[in-house]
C-alpha cells in the first residue's frame, strides 16, 4: 500500500471553512464538519469501528499537514471533546486499533489527510508511516504500515456536512433512528415516551424500524411494530425493513416482520425483492424461510439479472442449491445482455458452482445480445478449470463472438497461456481470424498484459503466422510497437530473420493508414522498440501515404460523427515522435539520420510539432541538430507565430539563445509593431538582448524601432530598470532622446520609477534633461511624483500600524524605506545635471507641486474615512430592514 502520491488535504479544509458564515460574536469560526465515509459501503468512521453515517460521526480538524488533530464533533452541545487517536505513542508499524481518546493524548496529533476526490482520501499518522484502514470483512479501523501489501488502503470520502445537514441530522426522529440502528432499546423507548414519530425518517428516509432490522436488534424492531411502526416503509431507495433483514440474514427479524404483514414481494427502486437481496448475500436460510412465504423467486434487477445470477456469480453454492430445486427458476434465464447464470458465473464465480448449474440443464454454448459464450468469458478471465470443464462438457472451441472473435483470441489477448494451450490442445485454430483479419497472434502481440511474450512464442510454436496482416494492413510487428511491446518486436523480428535474410521489407510494410513499425513505436514513445527496428534496417525517413480504402474508411467514421482526427500524409518518424514529446526517440532518430527539416503535406514540421505540443525540451533537440529556427508555428486557430518572439513572450531564456544562434529572424515585428529586441529589453532578458546586437551582422534590427505606442527598447527597459539593457542599448546607438506617443522619453520613464543608475546613463548619453511631453512634464516633475508615492506609501503605512497596535514588519520598512532613497537619490541627480525646477507643465504646475505634501495626504485620508463610515451605516440600515421584511 503506497500513499505518497496522494495530495495533501490542506487546501480543501481551508477552502470549505473560507465558505462558512461569519459568527456575529467574538466567537471563532467552528471548522467544517465532515464525515469519512467508506467508498465500499458508506459507512462512516466513528473512531475504533465504521457504522452508520450519522451527527455522532462527524469530524472537523485542526492543525496543519502532519499535525493534524481530527476531532469527533461532539452530538450534544457541550459534550466532551474527543479525537482520532492511534493506540499506542510508539514508532511501531504494527496492526493496532484505533481509538477515541482525549485529544491531549500523543497518538492524536501527527495525523494527516492525503488524497483526491476522484482517488479517495487516507488517513496516515507520523509523517506516513502508518495509515488507517479497515480491516477486512470486519467494521473495525486499525493503523498499519503505509508500506504493507498485507492490507490494502481504504480510500473515504469527505462529505462535509452543512448547517441545515447538522439541523437534520440532530432531530429528535433522526436520533430516534440513530439509536435503532444501534439497538440503544432504552433511548428508543424514551423517545417513544416523549411523543417522537414512530415512523420518523432521518435524511436517507430512514425509519427507525428499517435501522433496527438492518442492525439485527430484534428487541428494538418489536418495540417500535408493537407501537406502531409501519412494516413495509421503504427508505429514498426503496428498501424496506424486510429487505435490510434480509441483506444481513437477521432471520430472526425477517420472520418476525413476516408474521406482523411484511410484504414479502415488495420491490425496491431497482425492482429487487427480499428473495433477491437474500440470494445475492448468500443468506440460504432466509431465502429457504422467504420461498415458504410465497415469495417471488423470478424477480429481476432492472438490468435483467435475476436472483439465480446474482447468487451464482458471488458464488453462494448453498442458495444456488435451494434456487435450483425451485420449478420457477430457468437455469437458462438470461439478463437484459442475454447473459446467462452460465456465463455469469464463468467471469467471477466458483467451478463449483458453474458444475451446478450445467447439471440441472445450463446450455454451454449459449450466445449472449453481444455474442459472447460461456466459454469466451471463462477464457477471456483466464478461468482455467472452468476452461476445463466447459470443454468436457461440449462447449464449441472455436465458438465466435459476433465480429468472430473466438476464445483463443480473448485468451491470448489478456497473456493467459495455460488457457491458450489447453485451447490448442482441444483443437481450437490458432491462425483464425475475426471480422477484421486480425488472429489470436495479432491480438496478444498488442495486448500489455505480462504473460503475452510467452503466448506469442507459443502460438508461433504451434504454427501460427508470425507475419499476418490484417484487413487494415496491419502485422503483429505493428501491433506490438504500438503498444510498446519491446520484447514481443524482438522475437517477432527474430522469427523474421528465420524466414528471410532480409528483413527490411517485412519491418518497412506500411498499414493502409501509412504507418509502419517505426512509426507505430516512435508514437508510443519506447526507445527500445526502436533501436530494435533501427537495426533491423527499418527506414526512418519513410513518409506516411494512405491508401484509398483507408481514407474512404476515415470518411465515413468522421460523417457518422464519430471522434477522429483528420489524417495528414507526409508525416515521419520523428515528427510523430517530436509530436508526443518522446525526447529518447526523438535522440535515436536525429542519431540514426532523420532528416529533420522535411515537412508534411500541410507545410509543418517536427519543430512545429514539438513546439505545439509545448515540448520544450524536444523543440531544442531539434533545433541544436539542425531544424530550421523559422519555422512558424501555426496554432489552432489558423494564427502564424514566430518561434524566437513567443519564446521571449514566455521568457525562455535558453531557448531564445539557442534560435538566436541557430539563424532565427532576428527583425521579426508582431501586429502591435513589437520587435524582439524591445520584447527581450521589455522583459529583462539581458543574454538575449545582448545575443540579439551581436547576431545581427546585417544589421536587420532597428534598435530605435517603436511599437504602435511609440515605446521603444530603451523606453521599455529604462522604465522597467533593467540597467544592463539600457546600457547595451545605448552602446548599440539607440536614441537616448526618442520618445513614445505622448512625448515621453525613457529619462523621464526612468525618473519615475526610482531608477537611479539608469538616469545617470541617460544624461551621460546625452539625455534631454528639460525636453517636456505632452502634458508639460519634465523629468523632474516625474521624479518628484515618484517620491511623493513612495513617502505618501510610507506615511500610511505608520498611520495603520498605530491605529491597529500590529507590530511593525521589517520586511515592509525596508522595502519602502530602500525605495525612498531611491527616488530622493534621482531628484538630486537631476537636480544637480541641471533640471529646470521652475519649467511649468500645461497647468502651470512646477516640480515642487509634485513633491510630498502631508497636509493633502492628511485631507485625502479623513476624506476617505468619512466615506468609509457612511458606508458602514448605509450597510446597517439595509440589514436592519432586511431583518424586519424577514419577520413580517
Amino acid at each position: 500500500m503506497r500513499v505518497a502520491l496522494l495530495l495533501p488535504l490542506l487546501s480543501l479544509l481551508l477552502l470549505q471553512s473560507s465558505t462558512c458564515e461569519a459568527s456575529q460574536v467574538a466567537k471563532a469560526a467552528e471548522p467544517p464538519p465532515f464525515f469519512l465515509q467508506d467508498t465500499s459501503d458508506g459507512l462512516c468512521l466513528s473512531g475504533a469501528v465504521f457504522k452508520r453515517c450519522a451527527v455522532d460521526t462527524l469530524w472537523y480538524v485542526t492543525g496543519s499537514p502532519g499535525e493534524y488533530q481530527i476531532h469527533l464533533r461532539p452530538a450534544e452541545e457541550g459534550g466532551r471533546e474527543q479525537c482520532l487517536a492511534k493506540k499506542t505513542c510508539t514508532d511501531s508499524v504494527k496492526p493496532e486499533e484505533v481509538k477515541l481518546s482525549k485529544c491531549a493524548h500523543c497518538g492524536s496529533k501527527k495525523w494527516n489527510i492525503l488524497g483526491d476526490a476522484q482517488q479517495g482520501y487516507v488517513l496516515s499518522f507520523d509523517e506516513g508511516k502508518t495509515c488507517l484502514v479497515r480491516e477486512p470483512k470486519t467494521n473495525k479501523a486499525l493503523t498499519v504500515s503505509c508500506e504493507t501489501t498485507e492490507y490494502s488502503y481504504t480510500p473515504l470520502q469527505l462529505n462535509f456536512a452543512s448547517k441545515d445537514d447538522i439541523k437534520t441530522m440532530s432531530s429528535p426522529g433522526a436520533r430516534l433512528v440513530t439509536a435503532a440502528n444501534s439497538g440503544q432499546i432504552k433511548e428508543v423507548k424514551r423517545a417513544l415516551k416523549d411523543d417522537v414519530d414512530v415512523n420518523s425518517v432521518d435524511w436517507d428516509q430512514l425509519t427507525p424500524l428499517i435501522a433496527a432490522s438492518q442492525g439485527g436488534h430484534i428487541d428494538v424492531v418489536k418495540h417500535l411494530v408493537n407501537n406502531g411502526a409501519n412494516v413495509d416503509a421503504v427508505d429514498k431507495d426503496g428498501i424496506s425493513s424486510l429487505m435490510e433483514a434480509s441483506i444481513a440474514g437477521h432471520l430472526k427479524v425477517v420472520q418476525f416482520l413476516v408474521d406482523k404483514g411484511a410484504n414479502v414481494n415488495l420491490k425496491a427502486g431497482s425492482d429487487v425483492n427480499a428473495v433477491w437481496l437474500a440470494a445475492g448475500e448468500g443468506k440460504a436460510d432466509v431465502l429457504q424461510y422467504l420461498i415458504k412465504k410465497d415469495a417471488d423467486v423470478t424477480a429481476k434487477r432492472m438490468d435483467g439479472i435475476g436472483a439465480l445470477a446474482s447468487a451464482a456469480v458471488a458464488g453462494h453454492e448453498d442458495v444456488v442449491k435451494v434456487l435450483l430445486k425451485n420449478k420457477d427458476v430457468d437455469v437458462n434465464e438470461s439478463d437484459n445482455e442475454g447473459l446467462t447464470p452460465v456465463m455469469n458465473v464463468c467471469e467471477h464465480g466458483s467451478v463449483a458452482v458453474l458444475k451446478m448449474l450445467v447439471k440441472a440443464g445450463g446450455d454451454v454454448n449459449a450466445v449472449s445480445v453481444n455474442g459472447f459464450t460461456a466459454l469466451i468469458v471463462a477464457s477471456a478471465a483466464g478461468n482455467l478449470d472452468q476452461v476445463k470443464f466447459l470443454l468436457e462438457s461440449g462447449a464449441e472451441v472455436d465458438a465466435m463472438h459476433e465480429e468472430g472473435v473466438t476464445a483463443l483470441m480473448y485468451a491470448a489477448a489478456s497473456g493467459h497461456l495455460e488457457v491458450v494451450e489447453l485451447l490448442v490442445s482441444k483443437g481450437a485454430e490458432v491462425d483464425k481470424r475475426h471480422s477484421n483479419g486480425g488472429t489470436a497472434l495479432m491480438e496478444c502481440a498488442a495486448s500489455a498484459s505480462e504473460g503475452n511474450v510467452k503466448v506469442v512464442e507459443y502460438l508461433i510454436k504451434k504454427g501460427a503466422d508470425h507475419a499476418v496482416v490484417d484487413n487494415d494492413g496491419v502485422t503483429p510487428l505493428m501491433s506490438a510497437a504500438s503498444q510498446g511491446q519491446c520484447k514481443v518486436v524482438d522475437l517477432l523480428l527474430e522469427m523474421e530473420k528465420k524466414k528471410s535474410k532480409n528483413v527490411k521489407p517485412h519491418v518497412d510494410l506500411a498499414a493502409t493508414s501509412g504507418g509502419t513499425a517505426l512509426m507505430f513505436a516512435s508514437g508510443a514513445g519506447k526507445d527500445e522498440c526502436v533501436k530494435s527496428l533501427l537495426a533491423a534496417g527499418a527506414d526512418l525517413n519513410m513518409l506516411v501515404e494512405a491508401q484509398p480504402e483507408y481514407l474512404d474508411k476515415l470518411a465515413k467514421s468522421i460523417e457518422a460523427g464519430d471522434e477522429t482526427e483528420a489524417h495528414v500524409d507526409g508525416i515521419n518518424s520523428l515528427m510523430i515522435a517530436a509530436a508526443a514529446g518522446h525526447i529518447g526517440v526523438c535522440k535515436l532518430l536525429i542519431d540514426a539520420g532523420a532528416d529533420v527539416l522535411a515537412k508534411d503535406e500541410e507545410d509543418k514540421s517536427a519543430l512545429a510539432a514539438a513546439v505545439k505540443g509545448n515540448f520544450g525540451e524536444v523543440a531544442a533537440l531539434l533545433v541544436d541538430n539542425g531544424a530550421d529556427a523559422n519555422d512558424a508555428y501555426v496554432d489552432e486557430e489558423g494564427v502564424e507565430h514566430n518561434l524566437l518572439h513567443d519564446s521571449i513572450i514566455v521568457e525562455n531564456h535558453d531557448f531564445s539563445k539557442l534560435l538566436i544562434k541557430n539563424g532565427a529572424d532576428l527583425s521579426h515585428i508582431d501586429e502591435s509593431g513589437v520587435t524582439t529586441l524591445l520584447q527581450a529589453s521589455h522583459r529583462g532578458m539581458t543574454e538575449v538582448v545582448a545575443l540579439l546586437l551581436e547576431y545581427d551582422k546585417a544589421k536587420t534590427i532597428d534598435v530605435n524601432a517603436a511599437n504602435e505606442d511609440g515605446i521603444s527598447a530603451l523606453i521599455a527597459a529604462a522604465s522597467e530598470g533593467h540597467s544592463e539593457i539600457v546600457k547595451s542599448l545605448l552602446g548599440a546607438d539607440a536614441d537616448v532622446n526618442a520618445k513614445d506617443k505622448d512625448q515621453t522619453n525613457a529619462l523621464m520613464a526612468a525618473a519615475v520609477r526610482g531608477h537611479g543608475e539608469i538616469c545617470s546613463d541617460l544624461i551621460s548619453a546625452g539625455a534631454e534633461i528639460n525636453a517636456q511631453n505632452v502634458d508639460g512634464h519634465s523629468a523632474i516633475m516625474f521624479a518628484y511624483n515618484g517620491f511623493a508615492q513612495v513617502q505618501t506609501l510610507w506615511s500610511r503605512y505608520q498611520s495603520y500600524l498605530e491605529e491597529s497596535n500590529e507590530q511593525d514588519d521589517e520586511a515592509n520598512s525596508k522595502i519602502i524605506k530602500e525605495a525612498l532613497a531611491n527616488h530622493t537619490a534621482v531628484v538630486t541627480l537631476l537636480t544637480k545635471s541641471g533640471a529646470d525646477l521652475t519649467l511649468k507643465d500645461n497647468e502651470g504646475h512646477t516640480a515642487a507641486d509634485f513633491d510630498y505634501h502631508p497636509e493633502v495626504d492628511g485631507d485625502a485620508l479623513e476624506q476617505a474615512k468619512v466615506e468609509e463610515k457612511r458606508k458602514q451605516r448605509t450597510k446597517k440600515k439595509k440589514k436592519k430592514k432586511g431583518d424586519k421584511d424577514s419577520e413580517l
